[in-house]
């Protein structure tokens, strides 16, 4: 496991890049992730439906971003975890970065298609064309992703995965000292 110092660190990657792994590598932090707010907060509508819809989609993301920021004033370190694709994330960051400044980073994970596709179908049982289709749309839009202050390739083994990590939050410790 690795420590990180208050620190609010975003992951953002496509369905099963492996953000919840990585988020768990990272010790004494308290991770959030938008898909819980969102199914916490869905009343039995459709998933989907609840999703698309931007009002819906506001009060979530205003409860994501509460979350983060009373944890961060309670010193914890906070990995909050999101696809990156929705708009409301650049100024939920841009909001962030203002009142903490040199505190709140963003990892991007970045892994081949096929890895992505046979995670998704082993874990959740969606069908492979289906996958495909989400990871489509997903590149398809990557372009409009805020840029990352870093980036793993998420395909390798735990191993290299726990030393990449390893390297950014010493990379982010040392900006910060």
């Amino acid at each position: 496991m690795l420590v990180i110092m208050t620190k609010i660190i975003f992951i953002i990657g496509p369905i099963s890049s492996g953000k919840s792994t990585l988020a768990k590598l990272i010790k004494n932090s308290v991770i959030i992730e938008i898909d819980d707010i969102y199914e916490s907060n869905f009343n039995g509508k459709e998933f989907s439906q609840a999703y698309s819809n931007k009002k819906f989609q506001k009060i979530c993301w205003e409860k994501f971003y509460d979350k983060i920021k009373m944890n961060k004033l309670n010193n914890k370190s906070v990995v909050a975890l999101t696809t990156g694709l929705n708009p409301m994330l650049k100024p939920l960051l841009k909001k962030l970065k203002k009142e903490f400044p040199k505190e709140v980073y963003l990892i991007k994970l970045k892994s081949d298609k096929d890895t992505l596709a046979s995670r998704t179908i082993q874990r959740k049982g969606i069908q492979k064309r289906t996958v495909l289709a989400t990871l489509d749309t997903y590149q398809k839009l990557e372009k409009q992703i805020i840029k990352a202050d870093f980036m793993i390739d998420s395909s390798q083994d735990l191993k290299s995965l726990k030393k990449r990590l390893r390297d950014i939050l010493r990379s982010i410790q040392n900006h910060n000292s």
